[in-house]
């Protein structure tokens, strides 16, 4: 038996990369251990890898919270999926992660037996379970395994293999990690913006194809420059040959192709904002939101971690070509002096008035930004007077306000008119008053 684990930033990574053998039919989803409710988790897919998303935000200071565990077996073994369930919750016990939600499949696309288990590295209360020594650790839990299940041992096939070269083994090991990882957390177009980005990874990639000569090789890239051994992809654990390849393209072609799309879309915004940019700054901007730019060879190549994304320029077009960019640049960046605007929909503030305005059309957004010529207090009028009453310039007089302001209720009319004898009254009373007193008369 042979455990061996890959951590990583994106946990959805590793979850694709199972679902998407299980949609192939080259894997099987034999369990989903410890989730809160399990009817949910096994009829919705984006419940399972949401759960294992939200742990990973409990503590972001972790690089690294996504774990993936591939246990193999020898190929003469047979082990059915109860035996497998049992041997990794045993090995996800030992190794600490016996409590944490995680999900196991069952892969059948190699000749040997293996399984897969993906879960996260933090705890419900947000701490990191422990991964120190953790090599040393699963090697010492595959042994208590392989006697207790009565397991072909897998240091005793080492012992035999003695052609082998040591070092080779372990430029293989780095290899297959460095391939796998890259197809578990990212799609891809083509051949070319793969061997694009495992050459930004220390992996070179030849794909031959011919009469003579078919297949893929990989060659680490040591600390002095030198290619090693080539290696076949078929001696991978992730097979990663032409044909498959072009199986795993063919599948996530719908998705790059939106993706390709929402690259171009990104560019052309920020470029959008510049009277002129340097190439510089071009890549700069687009790493502030989280596409990293390479032009390894000539040509650019953009990486998108947090959407497992990876464009090359061919993708995009020819006006999106580093050549037809290399027009575009210039030796100093000048950013466009931004305009606020009011978009439909958004309320706006009125400085003015304090008041709320929603526009509700381009052409009320269009009257927010363009100053105003009438005096300030009408609108404010408006809304209290008819529109015939407000003339400019023209004061408000309470009598005219009587005269366009009816009461409209019985109530309303009732009350004016009592007003209205009582004014008369006290005027006849004063009237009265100033007779009698030109009279000489006294009260």
């Amino acid at each position: 038996m042979v455990i061996r684990i890959l951590t990583g930033r994106e946990v959805a990574g590793a979850v694709r990369y199972n679902e998407r053998k299980v949609e192939e039919g080259q894997a099987e989803r034999i369990q989903i251990a410890n989730y809160p409710d399990s009817n949910m988790a096994e009829k919705y897919g984006q419940f399972r890898l949401q759960l294992l998303e939200q742990m990973t935000r409990l503590n972001p200071a972790v690089a690294k919270p996504s774990v993936h565990l591939a246990i193999a077996f020898h190929p003469t073994e047979s082990i059915t999926n109860d035996q497998l369930r049992q041997i990794g919750s045993e090995v996800m016990t030992e190794v600490g992660y016996g409590r944490q939600p995680y999900l196991m499949y069952r892969h059948d696309d190699t000749r040997h037996p293996h399984i897969h288990i993906v879960s996260v590295s933090i705890d419900p209360d947000g701490c990191k379970i422990s991964d120190k020594f953790i090599r040393n650790r699963l090697n010492q839990i595959r042994n208590g395994i392989e006697q207790r299940h009565g397991l072909i041992q897998a240091e005793g096939i080492v012992r035999h293999r003695t052609s082998i070269n040591a070092k080779e083994e372990k430029h293989e090991q780095a290899i297959s990690t460095v391939v796998e990882r890259a197809l578990e957390n990212f799609t891809f177009g083509s051949v070319d913006s793969l061997r694009q980005y495992l050459q930004m990874q220390g992996v070179v990639m030849k794909a031959m194809a011919g009469r003579s000569k078919t297949g893929v090789t990989f060659q680490a890239v040591e600390k002095s420059g030198i290619l090693t051994r080539p290696i076949a992809a078929s001696k991978l654990s992730c097979k990663p040959t032409n044909k498959r390849l072009a199986t795993m393209f063919a599948s996530q072609a719908e998705r790059q192709t939106k993706g390709c799309n929402d690259v171009a879309a990104i560019i052309e915004q920020r470029m959008s904002r510049y009277e002129s940019i340097t190439e510089t700054e071009y890549k700069a901007t687009l790493q502030q939101i989280g596409v990293q730019v390479s032009d390894r060879g000539g040509v650019y190549l953009y990486v998108q971690e947090r959407a497992g994304l990876v464009v090359s320029e061919d993708e995009l077009g020819s006006a999106l070509s580093r050549q037809a960019l290399l027009t575009r640049f210039s030796e100093n960046t000048i950013r466009k002096s931004v305009q606020p605007k009011t978009e439909v929909g958004q309320p706006h503030l009125n400085q003015a008035t304090g008041e709320s305005f929603k526009p509700e059309s381009p052409a009320d957004s269009n009257l927010l930004s363009t100053p105003s010529k009438q005096p300030q207090d009408k609108p404010r009028l408006k809304q209290l007077l008819p529109e015939s009453f407000v003339q400019p310039h023209q004061p408000a007089i309470a009598t005219t306000v009587e005269k366009v302001i009816e009461p409209k209720t019985k109530e309303e009319k009732a009350s004016r008119g009592e007003a209205q004898e009582k004014v008369l009254l006290v005027e006849k009373s004063k009237k009265d008053k100033k007779n009698r007193q030109k009279k000489g008369l006294r009260l």
